[in-house]
């Protein structure tokens, strides 16, 4: 695992995307941050003000979607407000200094980019999202060669229980068996959903030195993460975002 933030960052911050020059974060949810939607506006707007400031991106020009567990991308253009009104797990920015981002409390924030387009994606990964193949959709959209992720905190192979029939599913879905890290009473089982994404980046043509984790697990990790299974509806939002550069 990698924080190459110091402690009093906003955010997580990976190596390999830092080195080739693409602005990049994943919040903490310490001091109070959260990017739930559905939050006071002014309390929201303040959040992502602050987090623009750190990372290094106009705020005007975030994009997001309504989040829904499937596999569906939007390019990060036109007006941000409806762009946001959209169902989709994934968001693909191809302009410079047009920024992507998806919120996640558990489930699995990926950014992932091209050194040699400029081009960058922010994906949304739950268990069905995997399942559904996210990863390789957002992916083949967005092209490019010397592509490097960036796999941000989710909850851990330590915590993600979920029934040996889903884990199965998963493990099916990303062809590797061993993303199954337990199976134990009455049909149980513990997944890494990190692996499995892991996997999915690797059959999309991306070689394991090009894909770094970051940040722990969002359930027993401590207070830099909002995890739903730990607190439910009471739950924040953390928010991962990353901004197209120029080419080459």
């Amino acid at each position: 695992m990698v924080d190459s933030a110091p402690s009093s960052s906003l955010v997580f911050r990976g190596e390999l995307l830092s080195k080739a020059g693409f602005r990049h974060g994943f919040s903490k949810s310490a001091n109070g941050a959260d990017f739930a939607l559905g939050r006071d506006k002014k309390a929201l707007e303040r959040d992502i003000l602050a987090l623009a400031h750190e990372v290094g991106f106009d705020a005007g020009r975030l994009f997001q979607v309504k989040q829904v567990h499937g596999t569906t991308t939007h390019l990060a253009e036109g007006d941000p407000a409806e762009v946001v009104t959209r169902e989709g797990d994934a968001v693909l920015a191809r302009d410079v200094g047009a920024v992507a981002g998806v919120r996640v409390a558990d489930c699995v924030p990926i950014l992932v980019a091209s050194e040699a387009t400029g081009a960058c994606a922010a994906i949304h990964a739950g268990w069905r999202g995997v399942e559904q193949g996210i990863v390789g959709v957002a992916l083949g959209l967005l092209g490019g060669t010397d592509r490097i992720a960036a796999i941000g905190p989710c909850i851990g192979p330590c915590c993600f229980e979920v029934s040996s029939e889903v884990a199965s599913r998963i493990a099916d879905a990303v062809a590797d068996p061993t993303v199954v890290a337990s199976r134990y009473g009455e049909g149980k089982a513990k997944v890494d959903l990190r692996r499995a994404v892991r996997a999915q980046l690797r059959a999309s043509g991306l070689s394991d030195s090009r894909i770094e984790d970051v940040g722990g697990c969002s359930m027993c990790g401590g207070r830099d993460y909002h995890s739903f299974r730990r607190d439910g509806d009471a739950s924040g939002r953390m928010l991962a975002v990353i901004v197209a550069r120029s080419f080459g």
